[in-house]
């Protein structure tokens, strides 16, 4: 009884390995084709994301995703969408990035202008507390002063 099931394992992992072969149509060399199976004719020129566009001999043509092939949509729209996928991550990466950039040489600015604004308070309170000085020096001399004609 052991035996018989070891022998029917043994045949389910052949067959098993026998199917692993890839179909041709998940072929790479294989054509893009519609959902009816007719292959397109033409020569692929990009994906893109209204479709699968085709240069043919009446000019470009542009087959939309629901009309291809699993198999196709399979080989071209998925690679193309993880590209636009990562395109617009990169984009948003960059863009914060730039906004970060950007907040920062803001607050450095107004450091700046802060530290600039400060300086010249001090430097109007200084001058202040200079005139206030000797007007206090000259008055308090002019009181303090002896007599010239006594």
């Amino acid at each position: 009884m052991l035996s018989c099931g070891l022998l029917a394992l043994g045949w389910l992992l052949n067959v098993a390995a026998a199917g692993v072969a890839a179909p041709a149509e998940s072929a790479p060399d294989a054509p893009p084709r519609m959902v009816n199976g007719k292959v397109l004719e033409g020569v692929l020129t990009q994906a893109t994301p209204e479709g699968l566009v085709m240069q043919t001999p009446r000019g470009s043509v542009t087959y939309p995703w629901k009309y291809l092939s699993p198999g196709t949509r399979n080989r071209f729209e998925i690679p193309m969408l993880a590209e636009l996928k990562a395109k617009a991550e990169a984009e948003a990466k960059a863009a914060a990035a730039k906004a970060a950039q950007e907040k920062k040489e803001a607050e450095a600015k107004a450091a700046r202008e802060k530290k600039a604004a400060e300086a010249k308070a001090a430097k109007a309170a200084a001058a202040k507390a200079v005139t206030n000085a000797v007007a206090t020096n000259a008055a308090a001399a002019a009181t303090n002063a002896p007599a010239v004609g006594k």
